[in-house]
Formats: structure tokens, sequence, C-alpha cells
């Protein structure tokens, strides 16, 4: 089924808000963002992420987050829907562990209430963690894949650099000219100047004022081993890298 005949079955239009678009992208079931997807997407070395606070901006079901705990990985996942009843469910329930039997003891059941990740509801823009917390930060078909301006785009990239550790890595998915194109977008993205190619262009060029000064170094990554998965198959990611503690 398109994402254009999943949208209007679901009654989702380009004036509707980004909160409920991101109801949309988890209960379309477009993609399946679990731990291979992330892993093929963004070319990860689970043993380089054992032992870092990893952070999942917008994570939706966090299934990646889920399955991360089972390979002794720990991350924290944000998403403005576990701040809904319907969000804290599919929170709960997607991609859990399903047990045909209650617990033998009070040690089993703690056990099986670690596949519950930590999780918090905000935005990308604002985000309730003290500065220099994560060496890791994920941004997976979310936050900037939905901003709507060049100010939604400088303003979750100033929260994102705030709480990343100096040395820390952020990852982007898709890389930016796939994710305002319409044909695979699960929006209708839009900027300023109602060109895509504009909105892009800004993102980029406070990217290149910032390495300039010093304060990171990006790069443009395509994975060795994509994803093959409705579209996205063929998309690359940004990679950036925190060089100091300057201000966007």
């Amino acid at each position: 089924m398109s994402i254009e005949k999943i949208q209007k079955e679901r009654g989702i239009s380009e004036g509707d808000s980004v909160l409920d678009k991101a109801q949309f992208a988890i209960y379309g079931e477009i993609y399946e963002r679990d731990y291979d997807f992330y892993s093929k997407a963004l070319d990860l070395d689970e043993d380089g992420l054992r032992g870092k606070r990893i952070l999942d901006i917008g994570a939706g079901s966090a299934i990646f987050a889920k399955e991360a705990q089972k390979k002794n990985i720990d991350v924290t996942a944000i998403d403005p829907m576990y701040g809904l009843e319907d969000g804290i469910k599919i929170l709960k329930t997607a991609g859990k562990k399903k047990y045909p039997e209650p617990a033998k003891s009070v040690e089993e059941q703690r056990e099986r209430k670690k596949w519950l990740p930590k999780a918090a509801c905000a935005i990308g823009k604002d985000m309730p963690f003290r500065e220099n917390h994560f060496d890791t930060e994920i941004c997976m078909l979310s936050s900037f894949f939905y901003s709507e301006n060049d100010q939604d785009l400088s303003d979750n990239l100033k929260e994102a650099m705030r709480v990343l550790k100096t040395g820390g890595k952020l990852y982007i998915y898709p890389f930016l000219p796939l994710a305002v194109n319409k044909e695979v977008s699960v929006m209708n993205q839009r900027d300023i100047n109602g060109s895509a190619d504009a909105l892009t262009q800004e993102f980029f060029r406070t990217l290149e004022y910032m390495r300039r000064d010093g304060a990171i170094n990006y790069f443009i990554n395509y994975p060795k081993n994509p994803p093959n998965e409705k579209g996205f198959s063929e998309a690359g990611y940004i990679l950036i890298e925190k060089l100091s503690i300057k201000k966007v």
C-alpha cells in the first residue's frame, strides 16, 4: 500500500500538526525501526555502543531501545507521543517480549520489567537532560525529518548539541534531500520559501558555520549494507561530531 493511500485512509493532510504526523508514522507502520534497521542505516558498531549513553530522539515505539537492551546497550528514548495514553500503550507493547506463563519469582519479574527502556516525553528541541550528557545521539526518521522551517532545524540542532558530550556523535537519517522528497516522506514538508531545497541549504549553512567555528565536524555517509525498506534503501545519513562546547 502506498504512503499516499495510507494517508488518505487515515485522514492525514498537509495541515495536520507535527504530533499528528508522528502518530501516523507509528500507526501507519510504514517502516520498522528496529535494531537491524538502525545498524544497517547508520553503520553502527555494536561493540562501540556498549558502555555509552545513547539517546534515540523521536524513538516512536522504541523497538531499537528494547532490542538494544538485550545486547547490554544503554539507550534512552524520547518522543512526544509518550505524553499520550496511546503513546504509552505503544511504548509498553510494541516489540515487547511475550511470556506464555507468569514469572516464577520476583527476580524473574524484575528481569522482565527491564524490557521497558528508559523513556521521556519530549521533543527534539526541548529535552529534559543536562548538558554534555550523551555519548551518542540518533535521530532516525524524526525531529529534523519533521522540521517545517529553518528555525525548527536550528532549534533541534542546538538542543542536540547541548546534551551531547564533547567528542560525541549525532546521527541524522535520512540525509535531508531525501527527507524532503514528498514521494518518500510521510508528511508534506515545507519551509519559509516553499522550497524543500532551500530548507536543506539553510541547514547546511548552519553546519558550515559551526564547522568553521571549530564547534563540529560533519560527514555525509552512505551505509555499506543499507536496509531494504520501502523507499529508504538508497538514503544516506549525516554524522556530526561535537568538537567543542561552543554554542550554535
